[in-house]
């Protein structure tokens, strides 16, 4: 018989699996795709394909600063420092300025070319005086870009000896003396205000009392402005003791010091020489025209230090100076040499003989005048001229040539320009002037030609060499001819020949008395040209002129006048 429980038990299977699946359903994560409707997406992706990475925005980045730096971090007073830059914008320009940090009383500023790589570099000589601290700052003028750094400026002494030969601190006999007076100050480093001062004028000690300041200044003056300036280092109650050590680094060339000993109530100090500063003389250039005599030959110096010159250094004597010889434009420049610099001496200096100059010869300006021939009517406007000059030096072999000569018009008149051009010169000595142009002009004038003897036709005789005054009858009519001719011989039947007549006096000459065949009397002044007869003709009408001497004059328009006296009875 068939159990009813048995029955139940042969569903136990299925429902085991089924309690199974619905447990794993519960505890496994949930999974969109498990949905057929999830909840809303709101986040935004981006669709990739392939292995292409997603797309990401570029990021600006800052060009690296730009930097300006020093070769060192401290430098003595007169000190060369190096400076240099990195980072800067190529081919453009950087302002550096560099100034005292602490005094105010010295700077320095100038623009540095940009390199094409973005490096600057330049050089600055520091003040040859104790300044402490220096600040820089560079400034791209087109960029805008800055930069600073610092340096300082050190060097801590005590005491000041010049030159102290055997470094025992003192001078010794036969250790020599600088000439003039020395000047030693000492200044409080914080307020700047003068604490004590002493004078030594033949290198025997003193005493600068710098009391119970914490720090001084040190100033060591020599006459005409020259000084050094240094800081000492902490002067206590108790006084302190320094290394006396070379520092000539710190002064300038041609003079060394040693440092003394500070003591309780100051710092000893000596002067002595070591060598004056050299000083070059030096020549300086000079010129002048060919034919002028040599200016005065001069010389410079060159090496002062400071506020030294010619003017205050107290120089005495003389050089000696000379130029090589010669007197020649084609040989100049010639050389101007100091030859002797013995004769020379200042305190604190001492010369040597420098460069040479060079000593110009200029050539002579010439100034080229011309004058022109008048000549006959040829009808060309060739003309001939001479040129003249008063500046050739007597004894020169110099010529003046020049290359045509030519009238304005062909036509005859008086005081016609005439230009003169291609002057040129030679001879030996030509190569020592120039011509201020070469070009001149000059006046002529270009004539009729006229008849041979007797320029007056008949009936007009002209006197002199046994022809007697033509004498006429009083209120006749007087046929006054005459010719003209050209350089060639041919009449010219173009000229503006004008008459005037006048009284000489009121004595009849003595003469031969003419018959007057014309009837018809001219007015006006205009000769009339005949082409027939080729010659010029004006019946002059003496009606109404008293018995007398009279004069005819013809004006041809060159300059020429022909005259002739006549006689009316």
């Amino acid at each position: 018989m068939k159990s009813g429980r048995s029955g139940h038990f042969r569903y136990f299977p299925f429902l085991f699996v089924g309690v199974l699946v619905l447990m794993l359903l519960l505890t496994a994560p949930v999974s969109a795709g498990l949905f057929e409707e999830g909840p809303p997406d709101t986040s935004t992706t981006t669709e990739v394909t392939g292995t292409t990475e997603p797309e990401t925005a570029p990021v600006a980045t800052e060009p690296p600063a730009p930097t300006i730096a020093s070769d060192l971090p401290d430098y003595p007073p007169g000190a060369k420092v190096t400076l240099t830059g990195e980072n800067w914008q190529g081919d453009t320009t950087v302002h550096v300025v560099v100034n005292d940090t602490v005094g105010m009383t010295w700077s320095y500023e100038t623009d540095v070319d940009v390199q094409g790589d973005g490096t600057i570099a330049l050089e600055v000589w520091i003040a040859y005086y104790f300044i402490s601290d220096y600040d820089m700052m560079a400034t791209g003028n087109q960029t805008g870009r800055v930069a600073t750094t610092t340096f300082t400026d050190d060097k801590k002494i005590s005491g000041i000896l010049l030159q102290d030969g055997n470094a025992n601190g003192q001078r010794d006999v036969g250790e020599a003396l600088v000439s003039g007076t020395w000047v030693v100050q000492a200044y409080d480093a914080s307020t700047k205000a003068l604490i004590a001062q002493v004078n030594s004028t033949d290198g025997t000690y003193g005493n600068l009392s710098v009391g119970n300041n914490d720090s001084v200044i040190v100033v060591v003056k020599l006459k005409n402005g020259w000084s050094q300036v240094s800081t000492a280092g902490p002067v206590e109650g108790g006084g302190t003791e320094v290394d006396t050590g070379g520092i000539s680094d710190v002064f300038p060339k041609g003079r060394s010091f040693a440092m003394g000993n500070a003591h309780k109530t100051g710092v000893n100090f000596g002067f002595v020489a070591d060598g004056a500063i050299p000083v070059t003389v030096v020549a300086d250039p000079k010129s002048k025209v060919y034919g002028e005599a040599d200016p005065a030959l001069t010389y410079s110096f060159s090496g002062f230090k400071f506020s030294d010159d010619a003017s205050n250094s107290e120089i005495s004597g003389t050089a000696s100076i000379s130029r090589a010889p010669g007197e020649t434009v084609a040989g100049s420049p010639y050389l101007i040499s100091v030859t002797d610099v013995s004769g020379l001496s200042a305190p604190n200096y001492e010369f040597a003989i420098g460069s040479t100059a060079d000593f110009t010869i200029h050539a002579k300006l010439l100034t080229v005048t011309a004058t022109a021939d008048d000549k006959t009517y040829d009808g060309s406007t060739a003309a001939t001229a001479h040129l003249a000059t008063t500046d050739i030096v007597p004894g020169d072999d110099v010529s003046l040539n020049y290359v045509s000569a030519t009238f304005e018009d062909p036509n005859p008149g008086a005081g016609k320009r005439v230009t003169v051009e291609g002057i040129s010169i030679s001879g030996d000595a030509a190569g020592n002037y120039v011509l201020r142009s070469s070009t001149a002009t000059a006046t002529a004038s270009i004539l009729y030609g006229l008849s041979a003897g007797n320029f007056f036709l008949p009936p007009i005789n002209t006197p002199g060499h046994g022809i007697p005054v033509s004498v006429f009858k009083a209120g006749s009519t007087i046929p006054v001819k005459f010719q003209l001719f050209d350089a060639f011989g041919n009449p010219v039947g173009f000229a503006e020949a004008h008459i005037s007549f006048w009284k000489c006096s009121n004595q009849v000459p003595s003469g031969e008395e003419e018959m007057t065949v014309a009837s018809q009397a001219n007015s006006g002044t205009l000769f009339r040209y005949d082409p027939v007869a080729q010659q010029y003709i004006f019946n002059l009408s003496t009606k109404g002129f008293p018995k007398g001497q009279y004069k005819i004059r013809v004006n041809l328009g060159t300059g020429q006048w022909p005259e002739v006296e006549i006689g009316l009875k």
